[in-house]
């Protein structure tokens, strides 16, 4: 299965690694936090985001960071190490809460972090936002909803997705297990039964031209996601005429720390400089 809170070995550490980082880097002292701001109303429903603000003057680059949870669990709350790190590199973070299965069906989660990615746009001005300068990154389910936004249409200059399932129709991920916890709550039904369904949801299966830049990291020894999705769908946007790079982290599964947590958060600051930094 796909573990409701996977990923919270790396966010945990994730503040502590701005030490090491912030050595190469341009930081700043202070960020502006606010919580609990109302992003979306659906039906009575109130969708809520944190937001972090860095001290500079802007107009500031931004990302979205979408929470793990294998689309049935999780909260943006496990994303509030993240935004801190993020906005002490210079961006408006935002982390949304989505609607989760079974209650809500995708592509209930996927309209979601579109309508976040919106919400920062709209608010642009206010929150002296660059809009030509998004990212959005994303951990686990929250990954395949990273990529899924950037294929659905969402205006985003940079996807950064760690452990994200790209093909939910693989038998390797579909064990009976996942199937049951996790992709049938999700999509409805088995995947014999909902192919079309299991497909339309997948990354792999999305037309990829057009594809912004995308880093992809995955653990060798990850259970849970086939790393060699990643890099499938690498090569897919590569052939593409997109820009697709994965980092292969040796000895790692689905979550990973010490030296292979700072090289993937350094990698992944590296890759938003370099796609967002710049007007």
């Amino acid at each position: 299965m796909l573990p409701r809170a996977v990923g919270l070995v790396v966010l945990v550490l994730m503040a502590s690694v701005g030490v090491v980082v912030w050595a190469t880097s341009p930081a700043k002292e202070k960020t502006n936090y606010e919580p609990d701001i109302v992003y979306r109303s659906v039906g009575e429903t109130d969708l809520l985001l944190d937001l972090a603000l860095p001290t500079s003057d802007g107009p500031s680059p931004a990302v979205v960071c979408l929470h793990p949870g294998g689309w049935v669990g999780g909260s943006r709350k496990l994303m509030t190490n993240t935004l801190a790190v993020l906005a002490k590199r210079g961006y408006v973070a935002i982390a949304p809460d989505y609607r989760l299965a079974p209650k809500h069906r995708y592509p209930a989660c996927l309209e979601d972090c579109k309508a976040a990615i919106a919400w920062l746009r709209t608010n642009a001005e206010k929150y002296k936002i660059d809009p030509k300068r998004i990212g959005v990154i994303g951990l686990s389910a929250g990954g395949h909803l990273a990529l899924m936004s950037a294929l659905e249409g969402a205006e985003v200059q940079a996807v950064c997705a760690f452990s994200a399932p790209c093909d939910l129709s693989d038998a390797k991920l579909a064990t009976p297990e996942t199937v049951k916890l996790n992709l049938k709550p999700l999509l409805g039904g088995e995947p014999e039964l909902f192919s079309k369904a299991y497909k339309k949801a997948s990354p792999l299966h999305a037309a990829v031209k057009g594809m912004p830049p995308v880093l992809l990291m995955v653990g060798s020894e990850d259970k849970n996601v086939p790393p060699s999705q990643s890099e499938e769908f690498a090569r897919k946007v590569n052939r593409a005429g997109g820009a697709a790079r994965v980092v292969v982290l040796q000895g790692e599964g689905h979550t990973w720390k010490r030296e292979n947590l700072m090289r993937s958060i350094g990698e992944m600051l590296m890759f938003l400089d370099d796609h967002l930094r710049q007007p």
